[in-house]
This record gives C-alpha cells, structure tokens and sequence, in this order.
C-alpha cells in the first residue's frame, strides 16, 4: 500500500510518549461465521460462529543510532462447539539495531508465538477437529552493510516447533479419547539468507540472493517411516524497479530445491520465478500483484516436499476519505512429487471494507470464499467466511 494513502486510511497511528519511550497499542473484537462444505461426504458441512478478542502492545526507545523495541500480544477466541473451537495464542518478542562501523547495522531478535493450526476433516457429527497448537520459538541475528550503491545483507536464524498432541479425529473431548501424537512433527530449523545488490535509485536495483536451511526433527521417523530430516538451497537474480509514489516492482528467477534424508524420498529441485507489481491506478487505488514458487515441507505420506506455485491481485479503492473497499483475488497449485501424485488446486476471493472512525477507531466488514480441489482421496473443500471487526490503534 503506498504510504500516502496508508496514512489516510487510518495505518499510521499516533502513538503514546512516556519519556523516551514510544508506545503503540491495537485492541480488536471480531465475529466470524464460518461454513465449510467436505467433498467427501456429500450434504456434510461444518457451521461455527467465532468471537475473537486480542491485544497487541509494542513499545521502542532509542535514537538515530540505535532502537530496541519489544512486543507482546494476546489473542482468545471462543466459539460455538465449546472446546473444538476454544483456543489461546499469543507472543512475545524483543530486537535490537545498532550500528556497525560508519554504512553498517546489526540487527539481532528473539521471539515465541503459540498459534493453532486448524483441522478440516469432516466429522460424523458435521464439524472439524480441534485445532492443534503449536507454539514457535525464534532468534535471530542480521548484519546490513551499505557502503556507497552496494548493499549487502546477511542473516541467521534458528527456530524450534512444538506440536502439541490433540484427539484423534471422530472421538470426543475427553482425557481418554484416542489421541495423535505430534512427535514426529516437532522440529528444529537452522538458515542462513545472502542478498548482494547494486542500486542504480531509489527504487532501481539489480541483486543475488541465496538461501540454505537445516530441518532436524526430533523423532528419527515419521508415523509412516520416512526420515525427514532435510536440507534446502535456493539461489536467485533480480531487479528492483519503480517511480516514487507511482509503482515499484520487482522479479526474479532461480533455482529452490530440497532433500530429504530418507533414501525413499527422491531430491526435488525447482525452477521458480517470483514477482510483485504494486501501482496506483488513481490517487485513490492502490493494487498489488504477486507470483510465488516455493518448495516447503510437508507431512504428506510419500511426498517429500509440496511446490506451490501462486498469483495474487488485491485492490484497495478508497471511496471515501474514511472508507476503503478491499478485494483479493488469488489461485495456487500445490504439487506433491512422489507415487501419489497428487495436486492440490485452490482458489481464494474476499472483498471487504474498512471504515475509519476518527485517528483510533475502524470497522472493518468481509466475506470470502476458499475452494481446494484436490486430486486424492475426495480431500477437496469449500470453505465460506464472514467477519465483522471492531478494532482501535493508539
């Protein structure tokens, strides 16, 4: 979104100051139904009616030369099949950016998020599965450097994932229902990203960028047999382009692969072209187009990656120096090499609209609609949502 008409559309809140220290909060209320229809089971849809409710506080302290900042957020959510849809997440997270000698910066962060990854296979009694948590746990560390045109970054970072063990899908809430354990899922992540560029402008660049990471986890298998342990590359080129306030793109190409340890699991190696395009069509709309191709892990049997490949348009029109309309539009294919071979087509629209109450308030209105088509075992799914959401930024 370009910054002119973020600002006018209520993103850049004011902020409090206590000092030194500079405070940003959001609070938000959201009411969400949700109907999702399983092509496995003809006439079986999934109804629920969620109400959310979170807190986000970020503060930072510093000057020209050197900022700390810390986060922490909330987020409970409450729904109509009592424990199936009842979760709790929330995070933490602290960075700080120095500097490095006269054109350089260091920046280092630590973070821990607990999130839940939904469900979606159709029950008897008509509704997912409880959600299952996991809580992720990140540092990192970054060194820029921009002597003159050139800029070079290069950053490290570890995580740690934790699965927890939920109920086995068809059998009840209780503490001795069948349960499936998540072992075989959590996981340790070493990376390291390069990026070496050339800047002609303020908008215009040409750039390498590499990346290597290391995924161990913890169990020696999986449930099915499969060693999981991994190691992905990925080198690209491109370009940055743009006018000021106008339009900036940029595209590039390489090659993004990943093997796995398990002598069953053959290596699998990828071209991929990513791009985005973000242009103003009017003073008052804003549009943003993205491709995606990436090669990420997956637990499917006998697959050893999934590689996505994606296109994304959203448009912000502000009618209104108060009133936006958003839309998005967007389709992936999710590939999973292997005996299967399966493949995996969805398909996303939402439109939505966010009305600004003053600096600190809006309302925010959507309704959308996911579709997955899906080559194996009838997996495919319809999934329609509507929200209403009550949010304030100081």
């Amino acid at each position: 979104m370009e910054p002119r008409q973020a600002e006018r559309s209520g993103y850049a809140p004011p902020g409090a100051r206590l000092g030194g220290l500079l405070l940003h909060a959001e609070a938000a209320v959201e009411r969400r139904a949700r109907l999702q229809q399983f092509d496995a089971v003809p006439h079986l849809s999934a109804e629920s009616w969620l109400t959310t409710a979170w807190l986000d506080v970020d503060a930072a302290v510093g000057d020209t030369r050197w900022v700390a900042e810390a986060s922490a957020g909330a987020e409970v959510t409450r729904g109509t099949h009592g424990t199936l849809d009842d979760t709790t997440g929330g995070h933490v997270g602290l960075s700080v950016k120095m500097p490095l000698g006269p054109v350089g910066v260091v920046k280092t962060d630590l973070s821990w998020q607990q999130a839940h990854e939904p469900r979606t296979a159709p029950l008897a009694d008509g509704y997912a599965g409880a959600p299952t948590r996991l809580r992720t746990t990140t540092a990192g560390a970054e060194v820029l450097w921009r002597p003159g045109r050139l800029a070079m970054d290069l950053r490290l970072e570890a995580a740690h994932q934790d699965f927890a063990d939920v109920p086995r899908l068809g059998f009840s809430e209780s503490p001795t229902a069948a349960t499936i354990n998540n072992d075989d899922r959590d996981r340790d992540r070493l990376a390291v990203a390069g990026r070496t560029a050339w800047q002609f402008g303020p908008l215009t660049s040409v750039y390498v960028r590499g990346t290597a990471d290391r995924v161990d986890y913890h169990a020696g298998r999986d449930d099915f047999g499969f060693d999981r342990d991994s190691t992905g590359a990925g080198l690209f080129a491109g370009l940055t382009l743009g006018r000021p306030r106008l339009w900036r793109a940029f595209l590039e190409a390489g090659r993004v692969g990943r093997s796995l340890d398990s002598p069953a699991l053959r290596p699998v190696a990828v071209t991929a072209v990513n791009g985005g395009l973000t242009w103003a069509t009017t003073p008052l709309m804003t549009n943003q187009l993205r491709l995606h191709t990436t090669v990420a892990e997956t637990t499917e049997p006998f697959a050893p990656v999934a590689v996505v490949r994606g296109v994304e348009l959203e448009t912000e029109h502000e009618l209104l120096r108060s009133l936006v309309l958003t839309s998005t539009v967007g389709t992936a294919i999710h590939d999973y090499p292997g005996p299967l071979g399966r493949q995996d087509v969805s398909t996303l629209s939402e439109a939505g609209a966010r009305w600004r109450l003053g600096r600190l308030a809006r309302v925010e209105v959507g309704f959308s609609r996911e579709r997955l088509e899906s080559t194996w075992l009838d997996n495919g799914y319809t999934v329609h949502e509507a929200w209403l959401r009550l949010a304030a930024r100081f």
